[in-house]
This record gives C-alpha cells, sequence and structure tokens, in this order.
C-alpha cells in the first residue's frame, strides 16, 4: 500500500517538474488540476495509512507469538502405516512331500547255458572187470559189428574171429596191426585214450573186395 502512494506522488512531482522545464507558468485551471491531483493523493494516503497509535497487525501478531513457536513451523507427525497382519509372522511352507525313486529292476543274471546232453550212443560189448571187452567177426568184406564205440580212456579188448579166410586188422592211431587165421580168436588190447572217429581196415588180402573191407572205431 505505501509503495503505490509513493509511485502517485511521484508522478505528480514528475507532472510539475514538466511544467516547470517546458518554460510556461501554468495557467489558474492547471494550477488548480495540479493541486488537486495532489491534495486527493495525500487524502488517500492519509486514509490508507495505519494509524500511528495502532501498532501494526502484522507486528503484533508476531510479537505475540511464542519466540519458539515464530521461528519454528509445527512438525507434521507422520503416522507409520499399519503393517497388515501377519506381516510379521513368519510364511507358511507347505513341506515337500519326498517323492520316492523309481525302482530300476535288478538285471537277471544270464542263463547259464546248460551243458548239451551227451548222445544217447549205445556203446559196444561189456564191461569185464573193467575192461570193455568186445567180440567182432572179420567176413569177406566186413568186420561185424561195423561200428564199434567205446568211451574215452576205457580200456578195449577185442576178440577177433573170421567166418571163412583169414583177414587182418589195422588201428595205426593206436598202433594195432593184427593176424586174424580162419578158426582162431585173436585177442587185441588198447586204451582209447583219444576222442575221435577211427577207420579200421583188413590188413591181409582176401579176395577181390578186400580194399573195401573197413569198419569204424568212435571214442566218446
Amino acid at each position: 500500500m505505501k509503495s503505490r502512494n509513493n509511485k502517485r506522488l511521484a508522478f505528480a512531482a514528475i507532472l510539475v517538474l514538466m511544467v516547470i522545464l517546458a518554460g510556461c507558468s501554468p495557467s489558474t485551471d492547471d494550477e488548480a488540476s495540479i493541486e488537486e491531483a495532489v491534495t486527493s493523493d495525500r487524502e488517500e494516503v492519509a486514509m490508507e495509512a495505519p494509524d500511528a497509535d495502532e501498532p501494526d497487525r502484522d507486528q503484533s501478531d508476531m510479537e505475540t507469538l511464542d519466540p519458539d513457536e515464530a521461528d519454528l513451523e509445527e512438525p507434521v507427525s507422520v503416522e507409520p502405516a499399519e503393517e497388515a497382519p501377519g506381516a510379521d509372522e513368519p510364511a507358511l511352507t507347505t513341506p515337500e512331500t519326498p517323492v520316492e525313486p523309481a525302482p530300476v529292476p535288478e538285471p537277471s543274471p544270464a542263463p547259464t547255458p546248460e551243458p548239451e546232453p551227451e548222445p544217447q550212443v549205445a556203446l559196444s560189448g561189456s564191461l569185464v572187470n573193467g575192461v570193455r571187452e568186445i567180440q567182432v567177426l572179420s567176413s569177406q568184406f566186413d568186420f561185424i559189428p561195423g561200428d564199434i564205440v567205446v568211451r574215452q580212456g576205457e580200456e578195449v579188448r577185442l576178440l577177433l574171429t573170421t567166418a571163412d579166410v583169414a583177414h587182418g586188422i589195422g588201428l595205426s592211431q593206436f598202433g594195432i596191426n593184427a593176424r586174424i587165421p580162419a578158426g582162431e580168436t585173436t585177442v587185441v588190447t588198447f586204451t582209447a585214450h583219444t576222442v575221435g572217429e577211427f577207420t579200421i581196415v583188413c590188413t591181409v588180402p582176401c579176395g577181390p573186395g578186400h580194399g573195401s573191407m573197413t569198419g569204424q572205431l568212435v571214442v566218446i
């Protein structure tokens, strides 16, 4: 408010100064107008100026305030946000159910191959005091029996006879070469130590079929 009054007074003073600088004396009307404007401004200033006896309201209010309240603003209290119920409680966890591993089937043992059954081959002759004794008949041009079957490791005794002419028996793998005279019995003994099939031959010429007269010894 005081600033506005000061501006009006300054404006009036400038207006008077301009008239003086212009070198012309103001007319009676102009002087009346200027004096009226100045008087009006003074009255407004007097009306708007506060009473000297009345203390400034703002100053009075400031003086009545507590020094601590004038310097410090009332702190704003901030209430902590309410925590959700159960916030401090530990979260409940559902225990995991242990998953049992799937049983691994144990590998089944490989089947043990069963030994092949021995061929049911009828052995020749018979055992006499632990010796396999076999009767063998020779004739033109065969050995009867044609196949002699014995077991490995057995001691073998051949009782050889002839039905016609003299013949012979040869079994080189076992060191056998014997003559079978007509009408007599020839005994040949050996041990069947080797497994296999061996050819028996006639070692005495006995006719046109002599070369085809053969037999077989089978050791199992």
